[in-house]
């Protein structure tokens, strides 16, 4: 499921930023290959996973202003929790997301459209990371209504 939904996202979005989100899915579809439903350790290594794609696809790093500076944090964060109740575990990764967030408006962007504004960028949220944290949300919110994409223990 998840390299299909990276694949329809390759071809509704044919966009740079389409294209990281879909190398995302697809990277972590292939990590996650077989599964039915996603444990609190698959969703870190999702997470994990998806940042390590988007950073080989997009040749980018952490402080650089993208979608990265959201995924690091959280998948790091995930890493460190013991709890085995994924939806504690998203409630996390959409706390520390939005933390990371807020921290791209100290940033200036180094790559994509926003890169040519460079410090113009200073103060403004990178809509990347933004893009991420919405994706946590709607994690979060699946989990806390019971999605069986999700279980509980591990």
């Amino acid at each position: 499921l998840l390299k299909r939904i990276g694949f329809t996202i390759a071809k509704a979005a044919p966009s740079t930023m389409g294209t990281l989100i879909a190398a995302a899915f697809i990277g972590a579809g292939k990590e996650l290959e077989g599964l039915e439903n996603l444990t609190a350790d698959q969703i870190t290594l999702f997470f994990r996973t998806m940042a390590e794609a988007v950073s080989l696809r997009g040749k980018a790093k952490e402080g650089e202003k993208t979608l990265l500076d959201v995924l690091f944090p959280v998948a790091r964060a995930l890493e460190a929790c013991d709890n085995s109740d994924i939806c504690i575990r998203l409630a996390i990764a959409l706390d520390v997301a939005a933390k990371s967030l807020e921290q791209t408006r100290n940033m200036i962007n180094q790559h994509g459209k926003a890169a040519v504004f460079r410090e113009k960028s200073l103060g403004l949220l990178d809509p990347g990371a933004a893009a991420i944290c919405f994706l946590i949300e709607g994690f979060t919110k699946a989990c806390e209504k019971g999605s069986d994409i999700f279980v509980s223990t591990d």
